[in-house]
């Protein structure tokens, strides 16, 4: 499996001031579902940062502590099932499928049992991404 981005991403219990935040410092907007926020520099793909809300219904542990930070991983075979668990003592968590932009996903765990989420590389030619990290 080759990684070919990381980026991180903060869990939090007060969404709206989080978001309010970090566009202060020059971040936008482009994702944004009920539980997700997925922020970035316009113009700097590398600059990507992910907001997590514990208090939506569909986050489950290790995400729903506030104030946790973890890993988003995009990897060039991560819809392979068993790549999360080629890494050398870690797991793959039971969560994975396809996310409702085409992105398939799973959580992988470390060996200390620190969570990242491993999601394929390749971004679908329509996701929100394509366009607005280009502009």
């Amino acid at each position: 499996m080759a990684i070919t981005a990381c980026y991180p991403f903060l869990t939090t219990d007060r969404m709206a001031e989080s978001k309010a935040w970090y566009r202060s410092l020059g971040y936008r907007v482009v994702v944004e579902s009920p539980a997700w926020t997925h922020l970035a520099v316009p113009g700097n793909p590398t600059l990507q940062l992910g907001l997590l809300d514990i208090g939506h219904a569909s986050v489950r542990p290790p995400f729903d502590v506030p104030g946790r930070l973890f890993l988003g991983l995009m990897a060039s075979d991560a819809g392979d099932p068993a790549a999360g668990q080629r890494g050398e003592g870690g797991a793959a968590d039971a969560a994975s499928g396809e996310e409702p932009w085409g992105r398939w996903r799973f959580i992988a765990i470390d060996p200390d049992g620190g969570a990242a989420t491993l999601t394929a590389a390749e971004t679908p030619f329509t996701h929100v991404i394509r366009t607005l990290m280009a502009a």
